[in-house]
């Protein structure tokens, strides 16, 4: 398993850039947000995230307010579900924006709530989705 760093631009081949932050904040460039919408959850590969849409991942520690950030963004209250319980997050939240982007939530890592084994689960996700 390749080590993940927090912060770097990685890209996957044939498709657009994804950034990995720190769960803090994203501005995608000229946007203005005019629509949100939930499309799925994802727990693996899916044909979803081939359809040539640009994507942005949120990933970061759990509990630090990557649903909230998407919240605040997309200007819903209720968009992503939040809260204090760190771990919430268990699969990759697929949010379409504008009918033209992609915002994924994906789990945070850290501080998740859970046996080892649904915590190897998630980091397994986040290792797939960056990396294959």
């Amino acid at each position: 398993m390749t080590p993940f760093r927090p912060g770097r631009q990685m890209q996957k081949p044939g498709q657009a850039n994804i950034f990995a932050l720190q769960g803090l904040f994203c501005y995608y460039e000229g946007m203005r947000i005019t629509s949100a919408k939930f499309i799925k959850g994802l727990v693996g590969p899916d044909r979803l995230l081939e359809d040539g849409l640009p994507q942005i991942a949120f990933i970061g520690r759990s509990n630090v307010g990557k649903s909230s950030v998407i919240n605040t963004l997309a200007n819903q209250k209720a968009l992503a579900r939040t809260s204090a319980l760190p771990g919430r997050t268990k699969e990759i939240n697929v949010f379409l924006l504008n009918r033209s982007v992609y915002l994924l939530d994906l789990p945070g890592y850290g501080f998740a709530h859970g046996s080892w084994a649904v915590r190897q689960q998630m980091l397994d996700l986040i290792d797939w989705y960056l990396y294959k």
